[in-house]
């Protein structure tokens, strides 16, 4: 018999707390937030392809990226140590730099971190 893994309020017992769909191809990037309230996920198979999610009600942000952030194909996620910071690494050798802020569990605001 598993034994259960302790996770928040719920108990895992080998299934999924989530499925998140927002993605239509396999997601291989991942990176939490240093105090895990964000997930990034990522495909490099499609252009533009990531969404963050917020980690305590588990819903995607819907706001951001929207379809004028300029990721390309996205290769590599990285917070900063304090989570202010997502560094996304593209197909073109770019690492584009976005400051982040939570303003509700529901919307975030990033900008363009100046270069």
């Amino acid at each position: 018999k598993p034994k259960p893994l302790g996770l928040g309020d719920g108990m895992v017992m080998g299934k999924p707390l989530k499925e998140i769909m927002n993605l239509t191809t396999k997601t291989d990037t991942l990176a939490f937030s240093p105090d895990s309230q964000v997930l990034a996920i990522a495909s490099r198979m499609k252009k533009d392809a990531m969404r963050l999610v917020h980690m305590p009600t588990l819903t995607v942000f819907s706001n951001w990226p929207t379809s004028r952030s300029p990721l390309h194909y996205v290769h590599s996620l990285a917070f900063s140590p304090g989570g202010g910071f997502l560094a996304v690494g593209n197909a073109r050798g770019r690492v584009l730099l976005y400051r982040l802020c939570c303003t509700t569990t529901h919307e975030l605001k990033c900008q363009e971190a100046a270069t």
